[in-house]
This record gives C-alpha cells, structure tokens and sequence, in this order.
C-alpha cells in the first residue's frame, strides 16, 4: 500500500508542476484512477504524506439481537470495512470495532442507522399482510426469520451493485490494507456464523424484500467520496 501511495504522491506532484496541460491531465486522470481501484481517498495519501496510517477505527456498543450484529457485519462489508465483536471473560459481547478507510466509515455510520430502522419496521409491514402464517408459527419466530432473511437479501443488493460499477469502472476496489490492520489489531479474531432456528416461509419473503432495497445510491455516494473526499 505505501507503494502505491508514493505513486499517487508522486503523480500529484506531477499534475502540479508547471507543464503542459496535457501532461497535468493525464496525471490527475492516473491519480484519480488509482484512488477508485484501491479504495482510497485523497485524505488517506495526505495522512500518507504526513507519516500516518490509512485504516481508521470506531466502536459501537455489544447489539442486543442477533439480526442487528448481523447487519453490521453486512453493511460494514459491503463498504469495505470490518467488523470485529470483542466480549469479556464471560463470554458476553461488550462492543464492536469497525475497521476501514475513513470515507469508508463515514458511510457506515451514515448507512447502518437507516438499515437498522428499515429492517424492522419491513417486518412488521410484512408480518401484517400473512398474519395468518404469523401467528401459527409464532410473531417473534416469524419477525426474526423476516429480518434475517432480508438482512441476506441485501448482502446480495450490495453484491449486485457492485458488481455493476465493476462491469462499469473496470476496476475492483482493493481493501487488503483493512484486512492487514484486523490482522495486526486482533490476530486472534475469528468469522461468526449465527446459527438458529428460522421459518423458512418468512426468511425468503425477507430475502426478496431486502433484494429490493436500493443501495445503488449509497455505492454511488460511496465512490464520489472516494474520488473527491
């Protein structure tokens, strides 16, 4: 990464100096180019410049539900950032760390809060339209498989989009600085799987309901910031 980072520090320099307009152009076109497909920020090859590092942290207290700790983990993702639980000796969750470039993190915090009422306030709708299927089941039973099942229907929105401003960038966002600072900061860390109980019927009407939840806006405010932050 810091190779990189002195290439674009490099090419800066270059687009500044005195010269032709065509060789400025060119050069900050590069700049450009190289900030989207390594998922990086001007303000990232600033702190560069200045001795700092680029992967940024925030914490958030321990989720209380198992489908609000799980969509974290999808939106912090899909924003090429990490989430890691930490819990105390007894085994009880006490926060969690997201880890990522700081434009990355700012979307997070901006995207999660709208999720995390989406989510549940989808379910209830849902849960009203097949009360019957509801209540035979059991409402609890029936809003937790909702919501897990839309929480996975949009990882697979986000998996879409993406995939879309690859086909139309060319380009594939790198974030393997973020994978070596989870490493550095929790070389024990481990992936999560929940496990649990669900109905089968209320998890694929939350699947496709959160397929239909538009993230395109949110990937493209995403790499606006990467390309002008």
């Amino acid at each position: 990464m810091d190779t990189i980072l002195d290439r674009i520090s490099k090419l800066q320099e270059l687009a500044s100096r005195p010269g032709t307009p065509e060789e400025a152009e060119a050069a900050a076109a590069k700049v450009q180019t190289l900030l989207l497909k390594h998922n990086l920020s001007l303000a990232d090859v600033h702190a560069h410049q200045a001795g700092l590092g680029t992967i940024s942290m925030m914490e958030l207290p321990a989720m209380d539900s198992i489908w609000r700790a799980k969509l974290l983990g999808v939106v912090a993702t899909a924003h090429l950032c990490r989430a890691i639980r930490t819990v105390n000796q007894a085994m009880i969750p006490e926060k969690f760390t997201i880890l990522g470039h700081a434009h990355n993190l700012r979307v997070v915090q901006s995207v999660y809060p709208w999720l995390a009422d989406l989510v549940p306030d989808m379910a209830l709708s849902a849960s009203a339209a097949h009360w019957a299927d509801a209540e035979l089941i059991g409402l609890e039973t029936w809003l937790h498989s909702f919501r897990l099942g839309m929480i996975d229907g949009i990882r697979q929105a986000y998996d879409d989009a993406r995939a879309d401003l690859n086909d139309e960038t060319g380009l594939v966002p790198i974030d393997d600085a973020v994978d070596e600072a989870v490493k550095e900061a929790f070389p024990d860390a481990e992936e999560h799987r929940f496990r649990g109980e669900a109905d089968i019927r209320a998890y694929k009407l939350g699947e496709q309901a959160g397929r239909n939840v538009n993230t395109d806006t949110q990937l493209a405010h995403e790499r606006e910031k990467i390309l002008h932050d």
